[in-house]
């Protein structure tokens, strides 16, 4: 007999929880390779001989992948499923039985046996997901990847049998509490930008259009609006089958953050950012009975933070009203904050601030604004917007 499981187990109901960030993110148990031969021989060549092949294993496979008590994020892809799928070959499991009589008699070549696979996905309670392709599912296994053969050669041979019990099944089921923000940046947008040896690299997770969205002019890197109201997609079925149990989703109506982060000496021209999308498209879920609502957040947050001399200006619209927008500068220098006068309200067809906030920080800045051009921005302050501003030298604010 052959005894293959395969067991992953995320968090634990009332325990700590678990926490899984990545840009892509699989959380797998699968079997991923079987390889099972079993051969049985037998001759006979006296008269009257009685032979009998036999060939009978037992297969067992099973994986488990059970997530209690987790918040999970796969910024691009997240993948979660059990597998009794090995990878491929002709025969995953070879059952061979094969029986000589070279004299009269009587013989049996039996090639039978049992597989039984059995693959369960499982998210209980207390589990929170978060992506733009989402996956949960699980593989069974494929009969076609049996090989059964019973051969007789001989004199006379009373009988070859080749037949194998098979059974392959599972499920994936869904706790009730289960939360999926769902949206091509659910997880927020992150930018980091580096160098080395003067060579510039600019990473990104959640970027609406990611093969384009900067430029690079000398020492100055230019970006586009940074926004993403794309819809994500999220799929539950599994062999066919929904999964059993239901679903909260949230939408993309709202970013939880966006994060730009600097260790280069480039400086970093910023033409809008936006967490508040508008006209956009409800996410695709399948396989599961599920209610879709617009998300929000009590504070979403816009973050600069730079460790080298880097400045930034504030070339376009960088809204957050409900929450933070900070510039925070962690060298010993720290780099210029500026901005222009003013930009094009499209909504309301005026000229307004830059930065809208209700919390607006920077610090360790080189200077802030200039004698000529103040940094311009629009508070909220309806319910305690805060304003917190330090910098090593000269500091030129208008707030309104």
């Amino acid at each position: 007999n052959t005894n293959l499981d395969a067991d992953v187990i995320v968090g634990k109901t009332g325990g700590e929880l678990a926490v899984i960030e990545g840009k892509d993110v699989e959380i797998i148990a699968r079997n991923g390779e079987v390889d099972i031969y079993t051969y049985t021989y037998a001759k006979g060549s006296a008269l009257g001989a009685a032979v009998n092949a036999i060939s009978n294993p037992k297969t067992t496979l099973r994986a488990d992948v059970r997530i209690d008590g987790a918040d999970i994020t796969g910024h691009d892809n997240l993948h979660i499923y059990a597998s009794v799928k090995p990878a491929y070959r002709d025969a995953n499991i070879s059952v061979h039985a094969i029986i000589q009589l070279n004299a009269v008699g009587e013989a049996l070549a039996e090639a039978g046996g049992a597989t039984n696979a059995l693959s369960n996905t499982i998210l209980g309670s207390g589990v929170t997901l978060r992506g733009a392709v989402v996956a949960v599912t699980r593989y069974g296994f494929d009969q076609g990847r049996i090989r059964r053969d019973a051969r007789k050669g001989g004199f006379i041979v009373k009988e070859a049998v080749a037949s194998h019990s098979f059974d392959s099944g599972g499920t994936v089921s869904v706790s009730g509490d289960t939360v999926l923000y769902l949206g091509d940046a659910a997880g927020g947008i992150y930018i980091d930008i580096s160098e080395h040896k003067g060579q510039l690299t600019v990473r990104e997770v959640g970027v609406k259009n990611p093969d384009k969205f900067y430029e690079q002019n000398g020492n100055v890197i230019t970006f586009s609006d940074i926004s993403n109201n794309l819809p994500g997609m999220a799929d539950f079925t599994h062999d066919g089958h929904d999964a059993i149990g239901s679903i909260l989703v949230y939408n993309q109506a709202v970013l939880p953050r966006v994060i730009l982060t600097n260790s280069s000496h480039f400086d970093v021209q910023l033409n809008g950012i936006y967490v508040s999308n508008s006209g956009f498209i409800q996410p695709n879920v399948f396989g599961i009975r599920h209610t879709i609502k617009d998300v929000a957040y009590d504070k979403p947050e816009v973050r600069t933070e730079f460790s080298g001399t880097g400045g930034v200006k504030v070339s376009g619209f960088v809204s957050n009203t409900d929450g933070h927008v900070e510039f925070v500068w962690t060298g010993e220098e720290g780099g210029a904050l500026t901005g222009v006068d003013g930009v094009a309200n499209i909504s309301s067809g005026t000229t307004v601030s830059p930065v809208w906030a209700h919390d607006l920080l920077v610090k360790g800045a080189a200077s802030v604004g200039t004698a000529d051009q103040a940094f311009n921005a629009y508070v909220f302050s309806g319910s305690n917007g805060v304003v917190n501003i330090e910098a090593y030298g000269d500091v030129f604010v208008n707030i309104v």
